[in-house]
């Protein structure tokens, strides 16, 4: 029986291809007799599980298509010259592959060289898919939305902001981030075929395929076939490399011999040195999801108790930089020390890493004992 690490029903995976997308989903109960039992969707007259990464609008946004819905809409507004009006996007992925960012105010353009924010197509293409989901799903089980754990594939190079980007997104289109789980595609695609390869042990003269999946869609099955894995059970994924160096901003003691004049500052009556790299993580290190962990103890600001942060950076050189000037911000720690009757003398930060997302936690240390304070990574 395989391990399940979730309390939802089904898992649903969502994969956005640059010109396919569709889902996949199982059931827990059927997962835990055979993790490989794993359904496509079908659109409606169509052979194939997936549909054109098409999406269509109308200028006041209030009515919206994806998929071959949107192309034929599209193809009927062209012929009766509508479409003038209409905001026609395609291959739209593409677009973000070009951005070493992603962010909210990031726009793509549509067929007429419009722009639109890109985070309103993928919240409007994750609905359609999600709206479409359910009610196939609703076809062979009584379920609602709460009972769902989605899974959303993204690609390797987005891996650093990708979270905040598709939260959001996810959100416009109703899925809590509670509810959300994200999959990086080399790694779904690794789980994947791990799977295959333990189900042939088991039976070495089965076929390990997902059947429902036609055979000539081997990167949509591996992709979304291990993102259905992932989402119920995340520890399937027993290591992964970092791609970059991770650490924090921190400061010394000045020394002269060790240090350049220019990160030179004087705190509190003597000399320091600021910007230090502090490296949690090395470029090409294996970490565990969920188990890889730095931990920072520092005394906090004594200005204020609201809106304590730590800035955190990185650095894709294979040797980490000394200074955080070399490396590139990625986002901030932010926490709030407790009232003012609990008296604080050092902050403790946890940081686990190597899952599809950071996590962080914070301990506020004083002498009457411990407390733990709600800490979260503010991603730039």
């Amino acid at each position: 029986m395989s391990e399940t690490r979730i309390n939802e029903i089904i898992v649903a995976a969502i994969d956005f291809g640059t010109t396919f997308s569709g889902y996949a989903y199982s059931y827990r109960e059927e997962y835990l007799r055979d993790p490989l039992q794993i359904y496509s969707n079908r659109w409606d007259g169509q052979i194939l599980p997936q549909a054109p990464t098409v999406l269509l609008f109308n200028s006041e946004k209030t009515e919206s298509y994806f998929g071959f819905e949107a192309e034929e809409k599209y193809d009927g507004l062209i012929k009766r010259k509508e479409h003038k009006d209409w905001r026609y996007f395609r291959r739209f992925k593409m677009d973000l592959h070009r951005e070493k960012k992603l962010t909210r105010k990031m726009t793509i353009k549509d067929a007429q060289g419009r722009n639109m924010p890109a985070v309103e197509v993928f919240a409007a293409a994750i609905r359609h898919l999600k709206n479409h989901f359910m009610e196939q799903a609703k076809l062979r089980v009584n379920i609602q939305e709460n009972e769902v754990r989605w899974v959303i594939t993204v690609p390797a190079i987005w891996s650093d902001d990708a979270k905040e980007f598709m939260v959001v997104a996810a959100e416009m289109a109703g899925i809590k981030e509670d509810k959300l789980s994200l999959a990086y595609e080399p790694e779904a695609a690794a789980i994947y075929c791990k799977h295959m390869r333990l189900a042939k042990l088991r039976e070495p003269g089965k076929d390990a395929t997902i059947q429902p999946f036609p055979t000539g869609l081997k990167f949509l099955v591996l992709d979304l076939g291990g993102a259905v894995l992932y989402g119920f059970n995340p520890s399937v994924i027993s290591t992964r490399k970092s791609k970059y160096s991770y650490g924090i901003s921190t400061s010394a003691p000045f020394v002269e011999e060790l240090h350049p004049l220019s990160h030179r500052v004087q705190r509190d009556g003597s000399n320091q040195c600021e910007d230090i790299f502090k490296v949690f993580v090395k470029k090409g290190e294996e970490v565990i999801p969920g188990q890889t962990t730095a931990t920072h103890e520092f005394n906090p600001s004594p200005l204020t108790r609201e809106n304590q942060t730590i800035e955190v950076y990185k650095s894709e050189e294979d040797e980490p930089p000394k200074f955080v000037t070399e490396c590139q911000k990625v986002g901030l720690v932010c926490f709030t020390v407790p009232d003012s009757d609990f008296d604080v003398t050092t902050v403790r930060v946890d940081m686990k890493f190597g899952g599809t997302q950071m996590t962080v936690s914070a301990v506020v240390n004083g002498p009457n004992g411990s407390k733990s304070v709600e800490a979260f990574f503010d991603w730039l």
